[in-house]
C-alpha cells in the first residue's frame, strides 16, 4: 500500500485505500477504463440516494461505501493502465457531486415524512449548500496557489474530505435502523464539519493567497 499524502484523510488512508489498491489488483486485468469506473461509482451513489427515499437505510449505506471504493478505484485503473486525462479528472468532479447531492436528498427526503419540510431545510438545501462549498473552495485554494492545500508534512487527519462526509452519512443511515433521527443527524454534522473548514480555510489562506 502507498502511503498517503500529508494532508489526506484518516478514512482514505486507513479504509478507503487499502481496499482500492486489493480491487486494483483485480480490475488492472479487467476491460474496464478510468471513466468506466467513474460511471460505476456514480450509478451506484445514485442507487444509494434512491434506497434511502425508500427507507431501506442498510441497503443504502451499503451502495454509499461501495461508491466511495469505486470513486477511489477509478484513478488507481487510470494510474495502473497509464490512462490519465483531464476529461477523467473532470468527470470524476461532476459526478462527486451528482451522487453527494442524490445521497442527501434521499436522506432528507426520507427524513421529510416525519420531520416535515424542516428536514428539507436542514437535510438537503444546507447541507449540500456547504459540501459544495467546502469542495469549491479547496478548489480554488489549488488554482490559486498552483497545488492542493495540503500539507506533505502532516499525517492524515479527520478533516472535511468527501469520504469523511460519505463515511458520516453512511453510519447515520446505519443508525436510522434503530432510531429515525440518525440519517438526519448526520447531515447535520456534515454542515456543520464543512462550514467550520469553510471559515478556516479564510483564515489560512489569507497570508498565503496575499
Amino acid at each position: 500500500m502507498r502511503t498517503p499524502l500529508g494532508g489526506g484523510t484518516i478514512v482514505s488512508a486507513y479504509l478507503i485505500d487499502r481496499i482500492v489498491v486489493r480491487l486494483g489488483v483485480v480490475f488492472e486485468r479487467l476491460p474496464f477504463t478510468p471513466n468506466q469506473v467513474t460511471l460505476m461509482s456514480a450509478a451506484v451513489g445514485v442507487a444509494a440516494g434512491i434506497l434511502f427515499i425508500f427507507d431501506q437505510w442498510l441497503a443504502g449505506a451499503i451502495s454509499v461505501f461501495a461508491s466511495m471504493e469505486l470513486d477511489g478505484l477509478d484513478g488507481e485503473v487510470a494510474r495502473r493502465k497509464n490512462m490519465k486525462s483531464k476529461y477523467g479528472a473532470f468527470l470524476d468532479t461532476m459526478m462527486d457531486r451528482v451522487v453527494d447531492t442524490t445521497v442527501v436528498l434521499g436522506v432528507a427526503y426520507s427524513s421529510a415524512k416525519i420531520y416535515g419540510d424542516t428536514a428539507w431545510i436542514i437535510g438537503f438545501l444546507a447541507a449540500v449548500y456547504a459540501c459544495v462549498l467546502s469542495s469549491y473552495t479547496r478548489k480554488l485554494v489549488a488554482i490559486a496557489t498552483g497545488t492542493e492545500p495540503t500539507w506533505l508534512d502532516e499525517k492524515p487527519k479527520f478533516t472535511d474530505g468527501r469520504d469523511v462526509r460519505l463515511l458520516i452519512i453512511t453510519l447515520g443511515a446505519l443508525g436510522n435502523l434503530f432510531v429515525d433521527w440518525s440519517a438526519l443527524a448526520s447531515v447535520a454534522i456534515v454542515l456543520a464539519l464543512s462550514l467550520s473548514k469553510f471559515v478556516i480555510r479564510l483564515f489560512i489562506y489569507r497570508d498565503k493567497l496575499e
